[in-house]
């Protein structure tokens, strides 16, 4: 639960700052106003996104343990870009854009809705604006908390936004033969012990998931020839190989664009540049392959799903 009520949220929108207003969400919905595949709208709506600045963890609560925005379009890391380009490429509305994108971030509500005091009769008549938004928070209230959040690749954000439709694993088809697996067992021990970078989620072992998960990953080494079977606007993953002390293998996500001179990946670069870049393709393979301590193992890529209705 994310501690607040609908009514609460409410407040907070109004006397805090959008950085994600619906204004700009429509300008940028008008840029692909034409076309209906969705990944050439997420191709074409990251392209917006090229060069805005890099910050970590950008996108929050709005309250509590993460403070940040819900959304906003000012500055991405490599999960944000994915997921503002990902709604936007879904739904083209921009009033539906925001709860769109918290259905890709959360987990799915585990129970019925809370009660809530229905508001003042009068309020619809006075405010309908404000009587809309409060509606539309009310979903808000049950989905949204830094617990729900789909905090794992492997475990949550991958396999929810596949049952969802939002996404499409594709990696079998693009690898074919040269598919490899990587099947990884979590449980609360494993995230006790677990190797604890700074940036690492503040849950408690009960809150994280449990179980087995398979994932389908196309070899490092095998990405650049395979690259031409890899669409326009493909969302991949980037898998380190399995460590005993690592509860996620999952260490960033891009977006892979295709240009007259080449095969780019768009992704926000933590170090050094540390903005939203087009880096060649063959530029970040060879990076990857370079890496001793904690190689990559390869790729895992999806495709956007059907628009939302």
């Amino acid at each position: 639960m994310s501690g607040l009520s609908p009514a609460s949220l409410l407040l907070l929108r109004l006397f805090t700052a959008d950085p994600c207003s619906r204004e700009a969400l429509s300008g940028l919905l008008a840029t692909v106003r034409d076309v209906a595949d969705t990944s050439e709208r997420v191709a074409r709506i990251s392209e917006a996104f090229v060069g805005k600045p890099y910050r970590f963890s950008p996108l929050g609560e709005g309250f509590g343990v993460d403070p940040e925005p819900l959304c906003r379009l000012d500055r991405f890391d490599c999960l944000s870009l994915v997921e503002i380009s990902l709604a936007l490429a879904l739904d083209s509305d921009a009033g539906s854009v925001a709860e769109t994108l918290q259905r890709i971030r959360y987990l799915p509500p585990d129970g019925p809705p809370r009660a809530e005091r229905a508001p003042p009769r009068w309020l619809p008549f006075l405010l309908p604006s404000l009587t809309s938004r409060l509606d539309r928070l009310r979903g808000q209230a049950e989905r949204v908390g830094f617990v729900r959040r789909k905090h794992f690749p492997l475990s949550q954000w991958l396999p929810f936004n596949q049952r969802a439709g939002f996404i499409e694993d594709i990696t079998e088809e693009v690898a074919g033969a040269r598919v490899v697996w990587l099947e990884k067992s979590l449980d609360a021990e494993l995230w006790k012990r677990r190797k604890r970078p700074r940036y690492a989620p503040r849950l408690q072992p009960g809150d994280v998931p449990v179980g087995t998960f398979k994932l389908p990953v196309l070899p490092i080494e095998e990405v650049l020839m395979a690259s031409e079977r890899i669409p326009h606007g493909a969302i991949v993953a980037v898998v380190r190989a399995d460590r005993p002390d690592v509860f996620d293998p999952i260490v960033h996500m891009g977006i892979v664009v295709r240009k007259p001179d080449g095969v780019y990946l768009r992704h926000a670069v933590p170090k050094k540049i540390r903005r939203v870049i087009d880096e060649p393709l063959a530029t970040f393979v060879k990076r990857s392959l370079s890496y001793r301590d904690w190689p990559v193992l390869g790729l895992n890529i999806q495709r956007a799903g059907r628009p939302l209705p």
